[in-house]
């Protein structure tokens, strides 16, 4: 240890007593260059690896189809505490493009001709409204997938 350097392998920071108020940062023992933070009561938060890439254990997302419980028009909201993506296509009688509606605010996506399939892909943030729908027409939902 060079003078003015402390080498600590875990630095806790907070002092309540509730436990899963308080973060523990730490390098292991032997180190591969990866830094963990998690409360110390043991849930963990993140990791930060040599490369510097960061990950969020128990936040992990994977794909799903929700079609079956999506209705076109119909007002969702993400009650997931976390963003999600979602990928909808739908299949429209008339030109139209789908059109998403996010906490109020309108995006359009692919454009298309009678009976083909139109397509877009927007995030909703956590707590926010969304829905899908065409721009003119009632489409019928050909795909809706979220990564939640």
């Amino acid at each position: 240890m060079s003078s003015g350097q402390l080498n600590l392998r875990t630095v806790k920071l907070g002092d309540n007593a509730d436990t899963s108020k308080n973060f523990l940062i730490q390098v292991p023992a032997v180190a591969d260059g990866t830094l963990s933070i998690s409360r110390e009561s043991g849930t963990a938060v993140a990791t930060v690896d040599a490369t510097g890439k960061v990950a969020f254990p128990g936040n992990a997302q994977t794909w799903q189809d929700v079609k079956a419980s999506r209705v076109a028009g119909t007002t969702y909201t993400n009650t997931t505490g976390q963003p999600i993506t979602a990928m909808v296509s739908l299949t429209t009688a008339t030109n139209a493009a789908a059109q998403a509606t996010i906490a109020g605010l309108i995006a359009y996506g692919t454009g298309s001709t009678s009976g083909v399939v139109t397509a877009i892909t927007f995030m909703v943030p956590a707590g926010a409204t969304y829905s899908c729908t065409s721009s003119a027409g009632t489409p019928t939902i050909a795909t809706w997938l979220e990564l939640r």
